[in-house]
């Protein structure tokens, strides 16, 4: 799975765990398997997997280093959620972080993380956010995930 498709797993996460009352074990494991489809087979009465479990599974090799790099990003996102906020918020022009969308948030919280945690080069992550900031937000929000990220140190 490319790395694109990894970070629309990561976005998604991000936005659930800001939206939903679940523990982000439960919205880790499945948002890795709704994405990961034909790999596992759960039974039909309980379609929840933990992130836990997930990682118990026998994958190939890049399957297990995909869901490890998911759950590293999102965990590191969440855990430093207050330091990216306040960051993001000192980068916004005229705005607050608290009146962002949902979906923006996300992705400026999984790019904050994946710069944190040197995934990638700083140019991959900017462009990368703002590709699914064009697909997944309003319009003209791409043009200020870009400005936030390219200010970012």
């Amino acid at each position: 799975m490319r790395r694109r498709d990894l970070r629309k797993i990561i976005m998604t996460t991000l936005y659930q765990y800001q939206l939903l009352d679940l523990d982000m074990d439960t919205l880790l494991g499945n948002n890795l398997v709704y994405d990961l489809p034909a790999r596992f087979e759960l039974e039909e009465t309980n379609p929840l997997i933990s992130a836990a479990e997930l990682k118990q599974c026998d994958f190939q090799f890049d399957e297990k280093e995909e869901i490890e790099f998911v759950i590293k990003v999102v965990t590191n996102a969440v855990n430093k959620e207050e330091e990216f906020a306040e960051e993001i918020g000192k980068l916004l022009v005229k705005w607050d972080y608290d009146r962002l969308g949902l979906v923006e948030r996300s992705i400026l919280l999984m790019a904050f993380s994946e710069m944190d945690l040197h995934t990638a080069d700083r140019k991959t992550i900017i462009d990368e956010s703002v590709e699914l900031a064009k697909v997944y937000c309003e319009d003209d929000a791409y043009a200020m995930i870009n400005g936030v990220l390219d200010h970012h140190e």
